[in-house]
């Protein structure tokens, strides 16, 4: 695989900083980087190289975001395989090649745009019996339906753990911390099991799903299913099928994406203390057992995790990933 430096040399100055974002875990979402991949694939498509290069920088761009972005969220590599799913069969003599490349992406975002319309519905429908939520780990679908929920002026509670892993609950209050019928509590992620005895419900996106269920988040999710499961609070993953592990159903499972918290966490320590012999390394992304999620919020419906199966197959069968990316 090329190396970072080379794959962001591709890329035009704006998307760039776009991709120092991704890379530094200031842009958040797997939405939002998908949106990204999604602008560069157009920018590279209108650059000045011959057709034979613009299709090799937009192979070599997406295929380093499978092997990194689409480890921890498959999201973006099933996003990417359907935005470039005919790009071998362009004709790159044709004067509209470059706009058959970019109709081709922009076809992923109105079906994933109408997809979003129906998960929010749901999702809102679902929830106006609730009177305290609480949202674990910024995801900007929960964001929208949080958003979305909140239009019918009743009062609320919202409980927003810190998610310090990668401080995901700041970006929520970022967009909510004004909406006036959310009396909102930030709360320490080693508060939880004090505070969720008095939600309502849970909700949360996920990065990447199996068909047996089981949903995978930012590290903590697990102990707000296993919270969850204890006070028999529902926990809602809210979700695309575009996030659906194809791979599960044939044996392959996710490897642990680890991340080294050792700036993170060691930022405030006394200069005199030495780290060499400390281990600060997590995982990114952990399973929440399937029995401890009440159900999947997806465009097909309110999908309890435990009837995943049937449904993840009839997915599968109908996602293409046809495209030859080794290059």
């Amino acid at each position: 695989m090329y190396t970072k430096e080379h794959i962001r040399s591709l890329l035009s100055s704006n998307d760039q900083i776009i991709f120092d974002q991704i890379e530094n875990h200031t842009l958040l979402g797997a939405s939002n980087h998908i949106k990204a991949i999604g602008t560069m694939i157009e920018n590279l498509a209108n650059s000045d190289n011959t057709p034979d290069q613009i299709i090799h920088n937009i192979k070599l761009v997406c295929n380093y975001y499978i092997q990194t972005r689409g480890k921890a969220s498959q999201a973006i590599s099933n996003a990417i395989f359907i935005m470039i799913s005919n790009i071998d069969k362009i004709n790159l003599n044709s004067s509209e090649f470059r706009i058959n490349i970019i109709n081709n992406k922009n076809n992923y975002f109105d079906i994933s745009s109408k997809n979003l319309e129906k998960i929010l519905f749901y999702a809102t429908n679902e929830s106006k019996k609730f009177k305290s939520i609480l949202a674990y780990d910024y995801s900007s679908t929960v964001e929208k339906f949080l958003i979305n929920l909140s239009k019918d002026n009743i009062s609320r509670k919202l409980f927003i753990p810190e998610s310090r892993i990668i401080d995901g609950g700041y970006p929520f209050i970022k967009k909510l911390y004004s909406i006036k019928n959310y009396d909102i509590h930030f709360i320490p992620d080693c508060s939880l099991f004090h505070f969720m005895k008095n939600v309502d419900a849970c909700f949360m996106g996920a990065e990447t799903l199996y068909a047996d269920g089981t949903g995978f988040n930012t590290t903590g999710s697990d102990i707000v299913g296993l919270i969850c499961n204890y006070y028999h609070i529902p926990l809602y993953f809210l979700t695309p099928m575009i996030k659906l592990d194809t791979r599960s159903i044939e044996g392959f499972h996710k490897e642990l994406v680890i991340d080294d918290l050792y700036i993170k966490l060691t930022k405030n320590w006394d200069l005199d203390i030495n780290k060499d012999n400390i281990q600060f390394k997590t995982p990114e992304l952990v399973p929440v057992n399937p029995n401890f999620i009440y159900a999947y919020i997806t465009e097909y419906g309110i999908i309890p995790a435990n009837q995943m199966y049937n449904i993840a197959l009839n997915y599968i069968n109908n996602l293409q990933k046809d495209v030859i990316l080794n290059e």
